[in-house]
Parts: C-alpha cells; structure tokens; sequence
C-alpha cells in the first residue's frame, strides 16, 4: 500500500515541478523572443574620436541578434531612454509541445541606458528595464520583467573594431505590479560583435555571446546560455529601415541533465515618424528542441510596436 502510494506522489511532485518550470521558461521565452535590446543605444564615439566627428548606435542588439549600426552625429549623447508599446500575437502562448493555443498581449515598459568613454577604447554600459506583459485571454500568465545590466565595452581596433563586451546581468520576473517572485537570476555576459558596411546603409552583423549562470531562483530554472547570431540590416528610405536575423542558442541547465537548442529567425521594419517617435512591424518564428518532451514547442508571433525615444 506505501509503496504505490509514494510512487503516485513522487510522480504528482514531478510533474508539478515539470510544469512550474515550464510556466517560467514559457515566461522567460516569450520575453526574450519580443526582447529589448542589449548593446548600448547611447551615443558611442570611435577610437579616434579625437579627431573624427562621434557615431550614434541605432537598433540596439537584443535576444535575437539585433546589432548596432552606426552613423555620424555632431557630439556624443551618452544617455537614450524610450516609453516602448508592443500589441503582439502568439500562436502558442504558453509555449507547449502540444495543444498550443494563440492569445494577444501587450508589452508596454521603461528602457534606460548609459554609454560612455572612459578612456581610449574602453566605455562603460549601464542599462535598466522594466516591462509589463498582460494577455488578453490567458490573463493567468501576465508577468512582469526587470533587468539591470553593468558591464564595460572594449573597441578591438586590432579585429576591425569588433566590440567585445563583458556584463553583470540581474533578472526578475514577478507577477503583475511587482507581485510574488517567479523567477530572478544573476549572470555574467561575455561576447563580441561586428559589423560589415556592404555599402551606403546596407550592414552585415554577426556575433557570439556566452551567458553565464552564477545563481537563480528556483535553481531548477539556472542554465547558462552560449549563442550566436547572423543578421542583415537595411537603410530602405532615409526614415524606414528593415531587418532580418536569426539567432541560435545552447541552453545548459545546471540541474537534472537537460540542454536545449533554441533557434530564432526575426524580421523587424521600423519608421522613424520623428526623431523622438518610432513606429515598427515584427514578425519571429522560435523552435525550441530539448533532451526534456515537455519543454519543446514552436512558437509564432507578430506585432507592431510604438516608441517614445530620448538621446541626451
């Protein structure tokens, strides 16, 4: 009699574990694939900023690849702040391997970040974000997502001016208005970048990047993530641009054996209405494949956003 009943418990709490850490991947995923870029929008001045005007960052790099593109401004604007709106739809919402169902959401947060010189080809990268998810129909999944990330930027003029960069990265999601804690982590960042001008505002960008776990919470959720990305980035008209990436990444959870390759390919076209008003259109598609049944899925999702942007 004991001993199916422990087995019945032991296989209650397994499967309990198995979808508690699915709801906070399926969280953590959704946020990464709609994610608010990493590489500094702030102004960055070159390596020979002494003598050349200093270079503006646009299209910030984000989960799924997007990288920096630079063009000349009159003086460096170390600090970028943005009020961003993202109305998104997903065709499979918690991100299961079957019985996916579709819902809308809405992305709406802060994103702050500061870049500066500090000396030769050294800056300093501060970033703070804070974004709020809220589903239309599964309203139980509504999260809350807020990053702080520190780290120092380092201008390879001996690799063709590749930017190679190492951060401390700090993660919470909670629910809605700063509620209970589902999951927070802390992490370090190692990575590089490079850009290719093909031509006048057509860029060639790559970039590796290894995330490493120092400790998370629930410790089932640790994992250290090791990615590259390959993109493309178009000037279309002297206000809309387009771009195409795709990202691959090794997920290595630290506890119970699994790894994950997750793989997303992302097109995004903006419109700059003004220099303060930025109108954009994405589309994604993710597949997640996992030595875990329960945590593989494809996922689709679609949106257009509105953002209020500052440079100073």
């Amino acid at each position: 009699m004991h001993a199916p009943s422990s087995a019945i418990l032991a296989l209650s709490f397994i499967a309990s574990t198995a979808l508690a850490q699915t709801r906070v991947d399926a969280r953590r995923d959704i946020a990464d694939q709609t994610a608010t870029p990493r590489l500094p929008a702030a102004a960055v001045a070159s390596s020979s900023a002494l003598k050349k005007p200093a270079v503006e960052v646009l299209g910030r790099g984000s989960e799924f690849g997007e990288q920096a593109i630079l063009r000349r401004r009159a003086h460096v604007e170390p600090w970028s702040a943005s009020l961003d709106a993202l109305l998104a739809y997903t065709d499979n919402v918690a991100l299961t391997p079957r019985g996916e169902r579709s819902d809308w959401y809405l992305r709406t947060g802060l994103n702050v970040a500061y870049t500066n010189r500090v000396r030769g080809p050294w800056f300093i990268d501060l970033a703070l974000q804070h974004y709020l998810f809220r589903y239309a129909e599964f309203d139980a999944l509504d999260f809350d997502q807020t990053r702080i990330e520190a780290g120092l930027l380092y201008q390879a003029a001996w690799l063709d001016d590749t930017f190679l960069y190492a951060r401390y990265s700090y993660q919470r999601l909670c629910e809605p208005w700063l509620g209970s804690e589902l999951f927070t982590s802390h992490s370090v960042i190692l990575g590089a970048q490079k850009v290719w001008k093909i031509s006048r505002g057509q860029q060639v960008f790559a970039g590796v990047s290894g995330d490493l776990s120092l400790s998370a919470d629930p410790a089932s959720g640790a994992r250290d993530e090791y990615s590259c990305v390959l993109g493309y980035s178009a000037r279309l008209t002297q206000r809309l641009n387009a771009q195409l990436t795709y990202r691959l990444g090794l997920y290595d959870y630290r506890e119970g054996g699994r790894q994950d390759w997750n793989q997303i390919a992302a097109l995004g076209l903006t419109y700059d209405v003004t220099d303060w008003l930025r109108l954009s259109a994405t589309a994604s598609f993710s597949r997640n494949t996992s030595s875990a049944d329960f945590a593989e899925y494809d996922n689709f999702v679609g949106g257009i956003g509105l953002s209020l942007r500052a440079a100073f």
